[in-house]
């Protein structure tokens, strides 16, 4: 299964403000990292598409999961039914991924 977070300084970030954007394919307690790509939302002026662009460009690349410490409307609606989220604080990637594999974090 691909998971994606956005980043910021190696913590994850919301949607809009993570600086990168980090694919990762985890298999049981096997996670690897298969992309890292500038986040799109920071690259356009259009507030009300900066999340979907983000969300997009993660399900372009096969992440169906989504781990934010943010998201809004926009992002919920356009992942419902076809993906999941889950939200954490300000964390490491590292501790996001050990508690989404430990089954530790709160799905929306």
């Amino acid at each position: 299964m691909r998971i994606a977070l956005p980043v910021a300084d190696n913590l994850v970030a919301g949607t809009e403000d993570g600086e990168k954007i980090r694919i990762y394919e985890v298999s049981g307690n096997e996670v690897k990292l298969v992309e890292e790509y500038d986040n799109p939302a920071l690259k356009t002026d259009a507030e009300m598409s900066r999340e979907i662009l983000m969300i997009r460009s993660i399900m372009q690349r096969g992440a169906k999961t989504l781990i934010t410490s943010r998201i809004g409307l926009p992002g919920l609606r356009l992942l419902k039914g076809c993906g999941k989220v889950y939200i954490t604080e300000k964390i490491s990637v590292t501790e996001a991924i050990y508690n989404f594999t430990s089954g530790n974090l709160k799905k929306v």
